[in-house]
């Protein structure tokens, strides 16, 4: 086996361990690759199996589906490259900006002052006693400028399980031109595990999320107590209820009880962002 077929075995892996932490099977993981990247089957099933090479966009594409960053599907053991990763140090939940060289996986045992964890496209660091438990990697070294001022986008995670005409990822996309720092989701199950390791601003849920499947269990984890996130702004979206689908008295309910909001389907994206700049205080250019 040469240098590039071993490179590209080991991407392989590494998609497949990501997509097993996010619930995957593996008799699934060819047609998931295959809808994420717009390849045939017998194509993504080449590529699973190493048989073809990986290139960065491929790679941006399939972290990004599942909320994480390219920098996964990478082997952390090399070397850290002269040019760092933007990062965000989180000291009590407060962010600062900084850059950050990274090294192997570690565990909180091992680790030295610092650790970090991808998260989107910037890095999350803490100091290793505050880390969440779960995936982390070693600090080399951890750059900060207090003297350049602290600009945080809101970040705003957005729920939708519509995979086939991309909601998710279309309003995320719209609501990055306006400013904010927004990351898709297609499934509940993703969205919460994400919970853990990071730290929104604003959560755009669909209510219907499948058969006998309402967004309210992953409501009632973001408003509980041990949950980062908890104080975030709720948007409840719904298409659902001229035809009965959605229960209109379990949104009210659920609205009421977790200080949420409540808009219609078709949402218009910039109205919404509208919203959202109000809800945060910003003032939009």
């Amino acid at each position: 086996m040469d240098d590039t077929q071993a490179e590209s075995q080991a991407i392989s892996n590494r998609v497949r361990q990501l997509m097993e932490r996010h619930g995957v099977a593996k008799r699934a993981q060819a047609s998931t690759l295959s809808t994420v990247l717009n390849l045939s089957f017998s194509a993504a099933h080449r590529k699973m199996k190493g048989h073809l090479a990986w290139d960065a966009k491929q790679l941006q594409a399939i972290a990004s589906h599942f909320g994480e960053s390219a920098g996964v599907l990478v082997d952390s053991t090399e070397t850290p490259a002269e040019e760092g990763l933007r990062a965000e140090l989180l000291i009590d939940n407060e962010p600062y900006r900084c850059t950050v060289w990274t090294g192997r996986e570690v565990t909180k045992e091992s680790a030295g002052s610092f650790v970090a964890r991808p998260s989107g496209d910037l890095w999350h660091v803490w100091p290793t006693r505050t880390a969440p438990t779960g995936r982390l990697y070693d600090v080399k070294l951890l750059e900060i400028r207090p003297e350049l001022p602290v600009v945080k986008s809101p970040c705003v995670a957005i729920l939708d399980d519509d995979v086939r005409h991309h909601s998710a990822d279309s309003l995320a996309r719209a609501l990055g031109d306006h400013g904010f720092d927004a990351r898709p989701f297609s499934a509940a199950r993703d969205l919460k595990a994400s919970l853990r390791g990071n730290v929104y601003d604003a959560f755009i849920l669909d209510w219907v999320l499948g058969p006998d499947e309402t967004a309210e269990p992953l409501i009632n984890a973001i408003r509980a107590e041990s949950c980062p996130s908890r104080n975030a702004l709720i948007v409840i979206l719904t298409g659902k209820l001229r035809d009965g689908i959605a229960s209109e008295e379990d949104i009210t309910r659920v609205t009421r009880e977790h200080r949420c909001q409540c808009k219609e389907k078709p949402v218009r994206p910039s109205l919404l962002a509208a919203d959202l700049d109000a809800a945060f205080g910003r003032r939009a250019d």
